[in-house]
């Protein structure tokens, strides 16, 4: 239960995509079992720092036509702790207000130090 206008997740986020900005595909996944990263995983539960986890979805109509939308998330639970914990560094931009038909690029840097 946010309040509108309130800060969601307190910056906290798991995993993000934009439909509108994906590959025909879909989107880039996390699904870690056919990589070899089997037992890393992002820990939820009381013990963790991520003690409950929220769905938001936000759309976006950018066509005239009607679009299905078929995305979806999917999410394993385990009862075990994971062998290596993962941890997202939310990379973003709160600057950009794009007009419509105006091309504009933002770089956001991050520094990476460890993995």
């Amino acid at each position: 239960p946010y309040a509108a206008g309130s800060p969601t997740c307190n910056g906290h986020i798991l995993y993000a995509w934009a439909r509108t900005g994906q590959l025909e595909s879909g989107a880039v996944g996390l699904d870690f079992r056919d990589t070899g990263m089997v037992g890393d995983a992002y820990p939820v539960g009381a013990e963790s720092p991520t003690e409950q986890i929220s769905l938001q979805i936000h759309y976006q109509q950018t066509k005239e036509r009607t679009v299905v939308d078929s995305s979806g998330v999917r999410l394993w639970f385990l009862p075990e702790p994971p062998r290596r914990p993962l941890h997202v560094t939310l990379m973003m931009s709160t600057r950009l207000a794009i007009p419509p038909r105006v091309e504009m690029d933002e770089c956001v840097v991050r520094r990476v130090r460890h993995g």
